[in-house]
């Protein structure tokens, strides 16, 4: 989807899908992904915003087109179900966002992903981007990183922009596998992270709690781990709420090829 506002995916089953299952490509704007499920994917369950400006940009060029209206803005992803994707793309994540503004990914759940779980970002730059006032709050994420090395329940990359924000989120029950031969992470602040707030997180049997390498000016509390403050209240009210609960329960066709 390219370019298009005010659209609204609810209640909605992607799987058996070989690629990535929806995807807000660029000029997006003011549209809700909720309460769906993406399940037997073999790339990312959803994905967001430009990743280059185009297949002829060295990738790590920052992206901040001249003209503002190429950049996918406002849209919301919240309440989905996201699980065993990645299958055939073991690199890709459950939600994998480029260079969004605006954008908020709140009250998911992300499980059984080969990679990372959430990622925002893009390009590991600290140079000002399309990003800004990005918020990733209140997911429940478990069982991720399955396969790779490298790979963290929520990643960010590259300049976040002021007021960008990863709070109250659930992360839980995951290691690294057989395969890693480098770390995984509950959270990681990748190259160039900026303009971001980490606060009130919580991270039960996690490989790692936090990592922020080569990164700027972040507000990171220090209550991020096993005990943050309002845990309790943070491992009941992360992931889908409770109007949507009933996706959880979809009876998933059997492929007829």
């Amino acid at each position: 989807m390219s370019n298009a506002h005010h659209i609204r995916f609810e209640r909605n089953l992607f799987t058996q899908m070989a690629a990535t299952g929806l995807d807000l490509v660029s000029g997006t704007h003011d549209d809700l992904i909720i309460g769906n499920v993406f399940t037997d994917i073999g790339g990312s369950g959803i994905s967001i915003g430009k990743f280059v400006a185009d297949e002829n940009t060295e990738y790590h060029t920052p992206y901040n087109p001249t003209d503002k209206n190429e950049i996918c803005t406002n849209d919301t992803i919240s309440n989905n179900f996201i699980d065993h994707v990645t299958t055939e793309i073991q690199g890709a994540c459950g939600i994998a966002a480029g260079y969004p503004a605006q954008l908020t990914i709140e009250h998911n759940e992300v499980s059984r992903t080969n990679f990372t779980g959430i990622s925002v970002g893009y390009g590991w730059t600290s140079a000002v981007n399309a990003m800004t006032n990005n918020k990733t709050n209140r997911n429940n994420i478990h069982h991720v990183a399955t396969i790779l090395a490298g790979a963290d329940g929520i990643n960010t990359q590259s300049n976040q922009g002021p007021a960008s924000e990863i709070q109250y989120n659930y992360l839980h029950d995951f290691g690294r596998s057989t395969w890693a031969d480098y770390d995984v992470q509950g959270l990681s602040l990748d190259e160039g992270t900026d303009g971001l707030t980490m606060a009130h997180n919580l991270m039960l049997n996690t490989p790692g709690i936090l990592s922020a390498g080569s990164v700027g000016a972040n507000v990171i509390l220090a209550d991020n781990g096993a005990r943050p403050s309002g845990a309790d209240e943070t491992q009941a009210t992360a992931g889908i709420e409770p109007a949507y609960a009933d996706i959880k329960d979809l009876t998933v066709p059997v492929p007829t090829f």
